[in-house]
């Protein structure tokens, strides 16, 4: 459950009234734009438990935002099936550190194999990627 704590301003998004609101996140700083006018209490990704639904959020860093781009009114009932928590598959540091080490060097990473051959051509164009997960360490 996000702690979110809420602020003064507000804004217009896709035609809503929205407030704002703070949290953190997994060592991320958070700023959410809400609408009440839309009482569900969702948003995208792990940002839900606001009063009312979640238009825009973005990290005090700006290293990810989300933004809702609109919304259409069904014509009828269609259920959205969620997973359940016995098909969710949790990541362990290996995942991550696999993940880094691909960033820091991707040719290293497609060459690892042995089966992968790249002309010297295309080395000398691939580039380190930054690393910057959205969960921090």
């Amino acid at each position: 459950t996000l702690k979110w704590e809420m602020l003064e301003g507000d804004t217009v998004i896709a035609g809503y009234h929205c407030n704002k609101a703070r949290t953190s996140l997994f060592g991320r700083d958070y700023i959410a734009w809400y609408s009440p006018e839309v009482d569900m209490p969702y948003g995208p990704y792990k940002f839900n438990g606001l009063p009312g639904l979640v238009f825009q959020v973005v990290d005090t860093q700006e290293n990810f935002e989300f933004i809702l781009d609109g919304l259409q009114k069904a014509d009828k009932y269609v259920p959205i099936y969620v997973w359940s928590s016995k098909e969710i598959v949790k990541t362990n540091k290996t995942v991550r550190q696999i993940y880094k080490n691909f960033c820091a060097d991707p040719l290293g990473a497609l060459l690892s194999s042995g089966n992968v051959r790249v002309s010297d051509e295309a080395k000398a164009n691939v580039k380190s990627k930054p690393y910057n997960p959205i969960e921090l360490e």
